[in-house]
């Protein structure tokens, strides 16, 4: 059955293939109706060949064809060079020798990876080149081992085309893209990578994590920053005018020593000699009249000595009284042979029967019992968990064959 719609007909020039479909399509048998599958034709339009996509692929895979060759050749000849130089075995050789083309091809596909960032795939590009000139100098080494220098530069022309081949099927793959463009890639990208970063080392540090608790057990840890030290100060000697010294580590203090009277003033003196009040216009008697006193300008007196500090010892502070060490409780009764050392399960279990349940108990005596042994807390807590449950266990066992 060929469908064709009447809306759509057939445009000249456009080509179309037949289609084969399936839909449901009422049947009714003995008035009993059902939705049934009904194969119809239909006439699909073709899309006219993109041939820039076929002479892209083929151009793809005429320079992946290039350089298998140019590897090939490159590992050949640098292989045999190895080989005969250097007496090295043959699979080593050749082996070697594969590395020189591997390593402009590994820059190749980074640099295809890093198409939209011109700054990392120019520096890809760089190393690529460095690689490929290396392999390039083996084969022409090779060319002139053999006295056949011509060949030997015919050979290495053959890597240098695959490596130009894919450097022009990379540009046609490559958008170049503008700064603004390229700024917000760029910022995207490192965003991503930031959050990539962050969730590895977040899972890797839960799992170290996971590992110290199930291993060590829940060990609280605290940090205490530490009191900041002041820098000591101490004091000189203080020597009074009378001679008298103070010992300031000691804390003796010795008599205050009194600070000098001030200076009285001094008032000008006019050429008779006489001392004349400037404010008040009183004048003073002579100079030689004032207890014998001489004059002296404002300028040369000394400022007055101030009162030396006075060091007070602090009264010493008693120190707390240290309360007195609690006295162990009743040892539990614990029976084994001697020469044996108990196991920290025995004496776990016989502490739990004599009413001990306190873990640092527990963990004193199991010290006292195994000298020179190390426990972890965790194992302990382990420990007297399962004594509990087997003393839990044995208890409920007895209280049913006591019913029974």
């Amino acid at each position: 059955m060929n469908d064709m719609n009447p809306q759509h007909q057939p445009v000249p020039g456009v080509k179309y293939r037949p289609e084969i479909r399936t839909r449901l399509v009422p049947e009714t048998v003995n008035g009993i109706t059902r939705e049934v599958p009904e194969e119809y034709v239909v006439q699909v339009p073709v899309p006219p060949t993109d041939w820039d996509r076929i002479i892209l692929r083929g151009v793809t895979a005429g320079a992946i064809g290039s350089t298998a060759v140019a590897v090939a050749w490159t590992t050949t000849s640098i292989g045999a060079y190895l080989h005969d130089a250097f007496g090295t075995p043959e699979p080593v050789a050749y082996a070697a020798a594969a590395t020189f083309d591997t390593a402009w091809l590994i820059c190749l596909g980074l640099q295809w990876l890093d198409r939209f960032d011109a700054e990392r795939s120019a520096r890809t590009a760089k190393a690529g080149w460095a690689f490929l000139a290396l392999s390039v100098a083996a084969v022409v080494a090779d060319g002139m081992k053999q006295d056949t220098f011509v060949a030997g530069l015919v050979g290495a022309a053959i890597s240098v085309i695959a490596k130009l081949t894919w450097g022009e099927v990379l540009r046609k793959y490559t958008v170049q893209l503008g700064s603004r463009v390229g700024g917000w890639l760029r910022i995207r990208r490192q965003e991503l990578a930031a959050e990539r970063v962050l969730a590895a080392e977040t899972r890797r540090l839960d799992a170290h994590g996971a590992y110290n608790r199930a291993v060590y057990g829940d060990i609280p840890v605290t940090y205490t920053a530490a009191p900041a030290v002041p820098a000591a100060h101490v004091p000189p000697a203080l020597t009074g005018h009378a001679g008298h010294g103070q010992d300031v580590l000691s804390g003796h203090v010795p008599a205050a020593v009194p600070a000098p009277a001030p200076a009285a003033p001094v008032q000008p003196v006019d050429q008779r000699g006489h001392g004349q009040d400037i404010l008040s216009g009183h004048v003073q008697p002579p100079a030689d009249t004032l207890s014998g006193m001489v004059p002296v300008p404002s300028g040369l007196i000394p400022p007055p000595v101030p009162p030396a500090p006075v060091y007070v010892q602090a009264p010493e502070v008693p120190a707390p009284p240290v309360p007195p060490a609690a006295e162990a409780p009743a040892p539990p009764v614990v029976s084994w042979p001697d020469g044996i050392e108990p196991s920290m399960a025995l004496i776990v279990r016989s502490c739990l029967k004599a009413g001990v349940t306190d873990e640092a108990t527990i963990t004193a005596w199991i010290a006292q019992g195994r000298p020179g042994k190390t426990h972890a807390p965790a194992d302990i807590r382990r420990t007297i968990q399962r004594q509990e449950d087997k003393l839990r266990r044995d208890a409920e066992a007895a209280a049913k064959r006591s019913v029974s």
